[in-house]
């Protein structure tokens, strides 16, 4: 049925208001449509000119429709107008709760229950009429009684408002009964959590006892006040009550308010710590207990409470829970549950936070929370815990020592042995403590909750991992440097004086655990041993510098007359490393430091090197003729001239040996185990290069026992994700001008500000380090320029053993404004996440 009838009636029975009145009695014809068109009119009206019209007028017009609305029986009918029925409604019970509020005399309960009982009914039959609501179609009886969709937003508004006028006088009268129960539980340890329900339910208050209940709500949990107040994933979790005309649902429930809601949660914080209650709790239950309990302290103290009707002041709080009384809740809390989880689980969220946002603090600010932190650890006594979460537990400390770490790194300024080794004891802690929080071991289903709500994951495991390794390789470099004076001292013993001292470049290199390699000395091959996949080892690469005068030092010994040779002495295995010890020497253009080493070039020149040869020859005859060997200048024949002159142009395509600072990089050990030779290797790479877009932009060269891969310098979006193939990898602009690729950013480019980067693949039998010195333009455009574009041939069917994959990611940040190109090292993006970006995850998986 519509209400299209009687429009000339309805016109004439519409009251009319001047100077705030309106016209009341029954209409003169009784028609349903009629009387619900009249009612909703009349209580629209006043609403609107409630203020200007008196109590006694009000008083006589809602009865008066509230018996009109009654008078519609039609189900029919009801349900046709369903809608405009309800909203009506709605605008009665809103009228009628205004009313109530506005001549208000005495506040007792009885009355306070009556204005919640009115609102209560307009709300629930203002969401009841937005039930059946329709805009869709246009209703010319609706246009002409004015009901349309601005009706409900301009009654939303008024029914939250009108809520938030009674909330203060609702929370206010049940304030004495509250403060009672307060007072029993602290003085007399009688916890009336029945009373708190009843009284709070008087009207319909919003509360739970979930501490004593141990419930907790994952997706809008409160991480507390001891979460650093940082950009993470641990959010500080707080109702919000304010009015949005979108997303605010008026429910017919009420806020306790803050001094209230403190008294319900300490009345359940007490009752637990009460010694007449034998609660226990799993760990995570005692984790979310200290959390409970801190958010509470954080919210009462120095905390000001006033009557919200009155304004005066209220001190009942501010008195009787004082820092105290607080501190006496908090002992009695710690002697029945273990703060140990708290603890760690603490220490870890913050821990973890810091490591993701060490770029962006101090470092007075990083050392603050790392002594809080250590010291918390440090006060962990429960042996159960430790026993039964050794994973979180060993974790959390490696997190600790590796933040340390980073920072002793970070302040660097005078950097002595003794400073280096503080370096290493405390990164060696982090490692011990991260190969332990790596034992397999099978979680509770209690622990991978725990472990899942503080967000524990394996992708944290990885991220350490890398951190860690990426350390390593920073610390690498000044470890060799600060003991490479003694291995040249050691060296001129052995020259000058036929001094060989094996321990002592032995223990100049156990002062930082750097492995040494005795192999020439013990006439064998040098085997690098490989731990559990999932450990990181404790030892550190020694730089090419230090093996090639350790290598010389052990060939001289061989070769003097202090060496008896035993009768296994495997001649062919000496040759062997001899000739290691040249590709080495020889098939290199670059050391630590991107830079020619002066001792090596001047103590282990070619007249060394010969007469070296020739000692060993002498003493060990071998037909031998090492590749890439300088040969005396009277045996060259044209064929080893061109033989020597095709080697010294492939040993100008090595990737260096201490790879440049990266601005992100990552090691993957046992790499495709499957794929036995070079050859195969690169197949699998290239094939996900090309499909990833790479196609004609891969760069090729020698690596240590392996080889490396660069890509051409690409733009790419500053999530990671690459940008069109047009505009994607650095071309020249003509074809005769060579430009530097400082000149190529200023010429290709449009924008002002843009990001490039390359990548940088070895795979050789062990990690590769990185140098402390950054990547160049000038150094990228070097190795660009000296490379192969494939595999070399001999390298096609080597075979590997042992393959590790070390990744390396130079990102460069380009300001055209102001003409540099800077190497971001910020670490913002990972080398995993910009291989995902780019296409190539698969690689690493």
């Amino acid at each position: 049925m519509h209400l299209l009838k009687g429009y000339l009636a309805l016109l004439l029975l519409t009251f009319s208001l001047s100077g705030a009145t309106a016209q009341e009695g029954p209409p003169p014809v009784k028609n349903d449509s009629i009387t619900l068109a009249q009612a909703y009119i009349n209580l629209t009206l006043t609403k609107e000119y409630f203020e200007g019209i008196s109590v006694e007028r009000i008083s006589n017009i809602l009865p008066f429709e509230k018996m009109e609305l009654a008078s519609i029986t039609d189900s029919a009918f009801i349900r046709d107008n369903a809608a405009l029925y309800h909203f009506s409604y709605s605008l009665l019970y809103y009228n009628q709760a205004k009313l109530l509020f506005r001549t208000k005399k005495n506040t007792d309960r009885e009355t306070l229950i009556d204005w919640k009982n009115s609102l209560e009914k307009a709300i629930e039959n203002f969401y009841s009429s937005k039930r059946y609501a329709s805009w869709e179609q246009d209703n010319s009886f609706f246009d002409l009684i004015k009901f349309e969709e601005r009706s409900y937003t301009n009654l939303h508004k008024e029914l939250f408002d009108l809520k938030s006028f009674f909330t203060p006088y609702f929370n206010q009268d049940i304030l004495p009964d509250f403060k009672r129960i307060f007072l029993k539980a602290k003085n007399s340890d009688k916890f009336e959590t029945d009373s708190l329900s009843y009284f709070a339910n008087i009207y319909s208050f919003e509360y739970n006892f979930a501490i004593v209940e141990r419930e907790f709500d994952s997706n809008n949990y409160d991480f507390g006040p001891n979460t650093l107040a940082l950009p993470s994933e641990y959010g500080h979790f707080k109702k919000n009550y304010n009015y949005n005309q979108t997303t605010t649902r008026i429910d017919t429930t009420y806020p306790l308010d803050d001094q209230l809601d403190l008294i319900l949660r300490y009345v359940q914080l007490k009752r637990l710590a009460s010694r007449t209650h034998s609660d226990s709790l799993s760990w995570f239950e005692s984790y979310r207990l200290y959390n409970d309990y801190f958010i509470f302290r954080d919210q009462s103290e120095d905390e000001i409470f006033y009557n919200r009707i009155t304004k005066a002041k209220d001190t009942f709080l501010k008195n009787e829970l004082n820092a105290k009384e607080l501190d006496l809740l908090y002992g009695d809390l710690k002697k029945k549950f273990s703060y140990a989880p708290y603890a760690t689980a603490q220490a870890f969220i913050n821990l973890s936070i810091i490591q993701a946002q060490f770029e962006t603090q101090t470092d007075s600010r990083i050392a603050s929370i790392l002594a809080l932190h250590e010291k918390e650890l440090s006060e962990i006594s429960d042996s159960m815990f430790i026993a039964e979460n050794p994973a979180l537990y060993d974790f959390t400390y490696s997190l600790l020592y590796e933040n340390t770490a980073r920072l002793l790194f970070r302040a660097r300024k005078d950097v002595l042995r003794k400073t280096l080794v503080e370096w290493k004891e405390t990164l060696e802690r982090g490692i011990d403590h991260y190969n332990l929080s790596q034992k397999e071991r099978e979680k509770t289903d209690k622990e991978t909750l725990f472990y899942n709500h503080i967000k524990f994951l394996q992708e944290d495991v990885s991220a350490l991992s890398s951190k860690i390794t990426g350390l390593k390789d920073q610390f690498t470099p000044y470890f060799n440097e600060d003991i490479y004076p003694d291995f040249q001292r050691i060296f001129y013993k052995a020259k000058n004086y036929e001094q060989y001292d094996f321990e002592g470049l032995k223990a100049f290199a156990e002062i930082y655990g750097i492995r040494s390699d005795f192999s020439v000395l013990e006439n064998k091959r040098n085997v690098v041993p490989y731990g559990p996949y999932n450990e990181i080892s404790q030892s550190y690469e020694m730089l090419r510098e230090l093996d090639l005068v350790s290598k010389f030092i052990q060939f001289k010994f061989l070769a003097s007359d202090q060496f008896s040779v035993p009768s296994d002495f495997d001649v062919e295995e000496l040759y062997y490393s001899y000739n290691e010890f040249i590709n080495k020497l020889y098939h290199s253009d670059f050391f630590s430091n991107g830079e020619r080493d002066e001792f090596i070039l001047r103590e282990l020149n070619s007249e060394a090197i010969e007469t070296l040869f020739s000692q060993l020859q002498e003493k060990f005859p071998y037909d031998f003729n090492p590749y890439g060997y300088p040969l005396a200048e009277e045996n060259l024949t044209a064929e080893t001239e061109n033989d020597l002159a095709r080697s010294v142009e492939e040993r100008s395509f090595f990737f260096p040996e201490l790879a440049p600072l990266a601005s992100a990089s990552y090691i993957k050990r046992n790499f495709q185990p499957g794929l036995k030779t070079l050859g195969k290797v690169d197949d699998f790479l290239r094939k996900e290069f090309i499909s990833a877009g790479y196609s004609n932009q891969l760069h090729y060269y020698y690596a240590a026992q392996g080889f490396a891969i660069t890509t051409s310098l690409e733009k790419f979006n500053i999530d990671g994700s690459a940008v069109a193939p047009d505009k994607r990898f650095v071309k020249s602009l003509t074809g005769q001008k060579k430009l530097s690729y400082y000149e190529i950013f200023k010429s290709m480019f449009f924008d002002l500000e843009s990001e490039y980067r390359m990548f940088a693949l070895v795979i050789a039998s062990n990690a590769v380090t990185m140098s402390k010195n950054g990547m160049t333009p000038a150094f990228a455009e070097q190795l660009i320029e000296n490379s192969y574009d494939r595999l070399p041939a001999d390298l096609t069917d080597k075979e590997l053993p042992n393959k590790t994959l070390s990744v390396f990611v130079y990102h460069f940040h380009v300001n055209l404004n102001s003409g540099t190109v800077e190497l971001d090292l910020s670490g913002k993006i990972s080398a995993q996440e910009h291989l995902r970006k780019a296409g190539l995850l698969k690689i690493i998986q």
